[in-house]
C-alpha cells in the first residue's frame, strides 16, 4: 500500500465520518443514502484494483515477501469493506415493513467499514 492509496482512504473514512450524522438523519429508503454508499463503494474499488495491479506487478519473490503478503492483506481487507457495503447497500434497497433495518445496525456497520479501512492503513 503506497501513500497515495492510504490519503485516498483516509479521505474516505473522514467522508464517511463527517456525513454520518446527515446519514443518521436520513430514512433509509431514501436513494440519497443508497447513492452515497453506492458512489463510497466504487471509490473503495478503485482503490483496491489499484492495489491488486500493484501486487500483481511486484516481481514475483517481492509477492512472497512481508511486502506482498501485507499488500496481499490489504487487498483483503478492503474486499471485505466492499462486501460489508454491498451488504449495507442492499439491505437499504430491499427493506420494507417486515425488515426492519435500525439506525443502531446501520451506524454500527458503517463503523465497521471505517474500522477495515483503518486497518488497511496500519497494515
Amino acid at each position: 500500500m503506497n501513500n497515495a492509496r492510504r490519503n485516498e482512504i483516509r479521505k474516505q473514512i473522514n467522508n464517511i465520518e463527517i456525513h454520518m450524522k446527515y446519514l443518521e438523519s436520513e430514512t433509509f429508503q431514501d436513494e440519497s443514502v443508497k447513492k452515497y454508499f453506492e458512489c463510497r463503494k466504487d471509490d473503495i474499488e478503485k482503490i483496491c484494483q489499484d492495489e491488486e495491479f500493484a501486487f500483481d506487478n511486484m516481481p514475483e519473490g517481492l509477492q512472497y515477501s512481508m511486502r506482498g503478503e501485507t499488500a496481499q492483506d490489504c487487498i483483503d481487507l478492503l474486499n471485505e469493506a466492499i462486501e460489508l457495503l454491498d451488504e449495507i447497500i442492499m439491505k437499504i434497497s430491499n427493506r420494507d415493513d417486515s425488515e426492519k433495518y435500525t439506525l443502531e445496525e446501520f451506524v454500527e456497520q458503517v463503523e465497521d467499514v471505517c474500522s477495515l479501512l483503518e486497518d488497511v492503513i496500519c497494515a
